[in-house]
């Protein structure tokens, strides 16, 4: 009989549930969602299959530490740093949604402590914490350099937070550790910005490239 090891996959910021990457995954797997909205968390929760997918209730950060946390009105963007108001992120795209409705102190740990406690051996990383993924994904230098597999994650070319690192020196950090660029999820146009909208022929089909790149997501 044939005996399969388990892929642990884990996800920082797993809001919405796990990501559709792994929907059609066949083998056995651990997915380890990290989520601090303790709302989001407990529907997570309600939604999925605790034998699979584990939620913690917890915050990732490249420092252990207690730091406020900026819940917008737009709840999937909530962020330990500041949205920028005046970025294409919150000003063109989501005008409005970008308010920090309230600031709550969360604790949090660097993803190599965790795995230290749990005595994991992560297979694959999943990162979308809004504008703090380098921070995450330095987090993990130690299990990275163990033996992770690949690392998605979401990126910015453009800031949308203040003081948020952008996608050169996250690519640097992996392929200085082993790692190549595989995709860019990018479909070919960007932020509408001066005059340059995203669709300026209304007969086109297919969208052109055209637009500001301001963020998207890497494997």
């Amino acid at each position: 009989m044939t005996h399969f090891l388990k892929t642990t996959v884990l996800d920082a910021g797993a809001r919405y549930g796990m990501h559709p990457s792994w929907n059609n995954f066949l083998g056995e797997m651990e997915y380890l969602a990290f989520e601090p909205d303790t709302e989001e968390a407990d529907r997570l929760r309600e939604n999925n299959d605790p034998d699979v997918f584990k939620v913690i209730e917890a915050a990732l950060y490249n420092k252990t530490g207690v730091f406020d946390f900026n819940l917008l009105k737009h709840r999937g963007m909530s962020s330990f740093l500041k949205p920028d108001m005046q970025s294409e992120c919150f000003k063109d795209l989501k005008p409005g949604l970008g308010e920090i409705e309230k600031i709550i102190p969360i604790e949090t740990k660097p993803i190599d402590h965790f795995v230290e406690e749990n005595a994991w051996e992560l297979d694959f990383l999943k990162v979308d914490t809004e504008g703090t993924e380098h921070e995450v994904i330095e987090s993990a230098a130690n299990e990275i350099e163990r033996g992770v597999l690949a690392v998605r994650s979401s990126v910015n070319f453009n800031p949308c937070f203040h003081n948020q690192i952008v996608f050169s020196k996250t690519h640097d950090f992996l392929l200085a550790r082993g790692f190549m660029l595989l995709n860019i999820d990018y479909m070919g146009y960007g932020y509408p910005k001066l005059g340059l909208f995203k669709r300026p022929d209304p007969d086109m089909t297919e969208p052109g490239r055209y637009g500001v790149l301001v963020g998207c997501g890497i494997a």
